[in-house]
């Protein structure tokens, strides 16, 4: 058997190191909508640091979009510096490109028992003023709302 692909164009993907648990500041790099194993619409992500000492490193992460989720995506957004108004809302992935937060990142069991880095939190990045509702700033508390 043979392959055959056109490769004009193409650059290779780059291999990154997978964030390891803790705080990390990062970008969007590329956003796009997708539907999950269940057949919702979810919100993929790809998140890479940009500064410390994992500079470069980078994460995935896969967002449902559903009323039960409504928090978690009202938390990102807001990291994210979208206003969120109360009652509907209607955003595309897209809005999130090149934009910045701080994630919050735990180690977690997979499906084959092998711990893997997920993605708990999402908070406004160091630059801000945002404060949580009980006046101390995120850093200064372990935010995991789900």
């Amino acid at each position: 058997m043979s392959f055959e692909l056109d490769m004009e164009g193409v650059e290779a993907w780059q291999a990154g190191d997978i964030l390891p648990p803790g705080h990390h500041e990062i970008i969007v790099t590329e956003s796009k909508e997708g539907t999950s194993s269940g057949g919702h619409p979810q919100l993929e992500l790809e998140l890479t640091a940009t500064g410390g000492e994992y500079e470069g490193g980078s994460i995935r992460d896969w967002v449902v979009v559903i009323p039960s989720t409504a928090g978690k995506v009202k938390q990102l957004l807001e990291a994210f510096g979208v206003k969120v108004p109360d009652g509907s809302l209607s955003f595309e992935a897209s809005d999130l490109d090149g934009k910045t937060a701080r994630i919050l990142i735990r180690e977690e069991p997979g499906q084959d028992g092998k711990p893997r880095s997920r993605v708990k939190a999402y908070e406004p990045s160091e630059g801000t003023t945002a404060a949580t509702s009980n006046g101390q700033r995120s850093e200064d508390k372990d935010p995991l709302p789900f």
